[in-house]
């Protein structure tokens, strides 16, 4: 039952949305019906030549499907394939039925062409597949054989690739009967290393099959195959041809690649308690592949990198002990090199051949542009590293500017750069570097006072008291300042001119102390402060014209600078939070902590940000400012 055509309708009914379907049976009398099966089917293939949605019907061109069930007797007389059986269900035991896609062509002059086109949802990768075959079938007053020295009267056609611009073609004589055909997909990669004009077709003819030839157009690959088309044209029949093609057991076959292997290496070297040395390495080749995946990446991968971590620290003089003093450094190299130009199925190694063997190029010019292809597909990655991650100088003395101000400062400082080569980038360098200075101290007991430990250790019900403090200073107090400076060049090798530098200089900096006020009494209150100030250093990278200042110009504007010790910039964004938190205690009565403990605090928060910008009109702002606050009181029953 045809689904477009032949149906009465009721209001406006949409095959889109279809919620159910009805039988009405009408009948004078009693009548009995069994339903055997019912099925919704249709076809994928398409006329060629005709747009989806359109619907024109061409005269010229039917598609159908002819099987054995239906079509064995006349006027078809269909048959199976040589070699093909009809496959067996398991749970009925009964043999399934079998058919092939049928193109009806009428009245087909001379030069003229008609096809079939199936657009799969999801490209097909046939890369790592060796060969397509598929058997053709031609009506009974076609030609059984091609006669030598003759040009076939009718061709059948496949297509396959991307789109209608980019596809590979195979064209072979359309004979009588049941013939089977094979395309070596090797064989018609290589021919994109031959054509001329991508926007044309190019045909070229199969020097051991006479009358079947590859063509091809634009620039197709056997990693995305999005399409399939068959087709018949009438290359010499006298008159008007009418004839049918039969197309089945279209296949992908022979897998690519078979076997491969990788391999990795690791080693580890203990220099006593000085330092470690490590080294591993890894070699993957192109068709290697896990047992859950069918097929290699195609891509040869050698990864290998060292790194060690050195104590100088245990070179220092024993009256140093304690002092920290690490350094490490490491080297990394990864290497992919494909055995396939990227979204391309042509073999490099191949086309690095047909340039070096390019008699109309001299062949220093030759050379030049086989190295640059080689270089173009690779991509190589090289990565160095060196940080001396926290450096602590503990010097011997009891003097406290030593014990309390020297021996409490850090330093960390950390570079790496990274070099990289690859289909994208034709150079593409990155380096960067952080400092970080820190002090942080806990200051002694020596400014607290306790005026009531004296004389109300021992008196009833006053000895709640005994423990009261009065700090005078902090307990703890902290600043750090850390510095990040990074640049990136890059030239991408689509383009005749490197891309702008990126550039970025800045500064942290953070002070915070902790101070409990009170301890031991009815409140407790206790205040912590934390400041945190980032600033930019952007400006002093470039002169006025833009042009990238020396390392000695940039250290004379950070140092000494406008009577500074240190230019930090100017300030793009700062934070201060105070937090006020109190632990109440409940005097006069015995073992109350024991059972349930109050707390109280507040938080607040404030904010400003500069975008070191001009506004760009009414309603846009450079600089911003916030401030948030919190107040909770709680209760903890045991």
């Amino acid at each position: 039952i045809p689904l477009r055509s032949g149906f009465s309708t009721v209001g406006t009914p949409s095959f889109s949305n279809v919620q159910y379907a009805r039988i009405v049976v009408e009948s004078p009398t009693r009548t009995h019906i069994r339903f055997a099966e019912m099925n919704l089917v249709g076809s994928e293939w398409r006329n060629i030549d005709i747009p989806v949605g359109d619907s024109t019907i061409d005269p010229k061109l039917e598609i159908s499907f002819v099987n054995f069930e239906e079509n064995a007797d006349a006027p078809d007389f269909y048959t199976l394939p040589p070699g093909l059986r009809r496959a067996v269900n398991r749970t009925t035991d009964i043999l399934e039925n079998e058919q092939s896609l049928s193109l009806d062509v009428t009245n087909l002059e001379r030069g003229e062409s008609r096809g079939a086109i199936r657009v799969r949802p999801r490209p097909f990768d046939a890369f790592n597949y060796e060969t397509m075959r598929f058997f053709l079938h031609g009506s009974d007053e076609l030609d059984d054989a091609l006669v030598p020295g003759r040009e076939p009267k009718v061709v059948a056609w496949i297509r396959f690739g991307w789109d209608s611009l980019n596809y590979y073609e195979y064209r072979v004589p359309l004979l009588a009967g049941w013939n089977p055909y094979e395309i070596d997909f090797d064989d018609i990669a290589a021919l994109k290393q031959e054509a001329v004009d991508p926007t044309t077709l190019s045909v070229f003819p199969i020097a051991d099959r006479p009358g079947h030839s590859y063509a091809l157009r634009g620039n197709p690959s056997l990693t995305r195959v999005q399409f399939v088309a068959f087709g018949i044209e009438n290359r010499a029949w006298p008159g008007g041809l009418n004839s049918s093609m039969w197309i089945n057991e279209l296949r992908a076959v022979g897998s690519k690649g078979g076997t491969d292997w990788a391999a990795r290496v690791s080693a580890s070297a203990r220099l006593a308690d000085f330092g470690t040395i490590n080294y591993n390495a890894s070699r993957t080749n192109p068709d290697f592949h896990r047992l859950e995946e069918r097929f290699g990446d195609r891509v040869e991968r050698t990864n290998w990198a060292f790194n060690s971590v050195f104590q100088l620290d245990k070179f220092l003089p024993e009256s140093m002990s304690g002092s920290s003093l690490p350094v490490s450094y490491s080297h990394t190299e990864r290497i992919a090199d494909p055995r396939y130009i990227a979204e391309s199925d042509v073999e490099v190694e191949r086309a690095v051949d047909r340039i070096r063997g390019d008699v109309s190029l001299p062949e220093d010019l030759a050379s030049r542009r086989a190295d640059s292809l080689e270089r173009s597909v690779e991509t190589l990655v090289v990565t160095d590293a060196l940080a001396f991650s926290d450096i602590r100088l503990a010097f011997g003395g009891s003097s406290w500017p030593i014990r309390d101000i020297v021996n409490k400062l850090s330093f960390g400082f950390a570079y790496d750069q990274e070099r990289e080569r690859s289909p994208l980038y034709e150079e593409r360098f990155r380096w960067q570097w952080d400092f970080r200075g820190g002090y942080g101290t806990r200051i002694p007991k020596n400014f607290t006072i306790k005026p009531f430990s004296s004389f109300l250790d021992s008196v009833p019900v006053l000895d709640f008291w005994k423990d009261f403090e009065i700090n005078l200073l902090p307990t703890d107090i902290g600043a750090s300042v850390q510095l990040h400076r990074e640049r990136t060049t890059e030239k991408l090798r689509r383009l005749e001119f490197a891309s702008p530098v990126v550039r970025d200089f800045r500064a942290d900096r953070s002070a915070n102390f902790n101070w409990p006020l009170l301890t031991g009494g009815v409140i407790n209150p206790q205040v912590d402060y934390n400041l945190t100030t980032r600033s930019s250093l952007i400006d002093i990278e470039t002169d006025d014209a833009g042009r990238q200042r020396t390392g000695g110009e940039i250290a004379e504007r950070l140092f000494f600078d406008e009577g500074r010790l240190f230019q930090f910039g100017r300030d793009s964004r700062s934070t201060q939070t105070f937090t006020f938190t109190a632990r109440p205690r409940i005097p006069f009565i015995p073992a109350a902590e024991r059972l349930f403990r109050p707390t109280a605090s507040y938080r607040v928060e404030y904010n400003w940000e500069d975008l070191l910008i001009e506004p760009t009109g009414e309603g846009s702002y450079a600089k911003s400012a916030s401030w948030n606050s919190t107040g909770r009181l709680g209760m903890t029953i045991f």
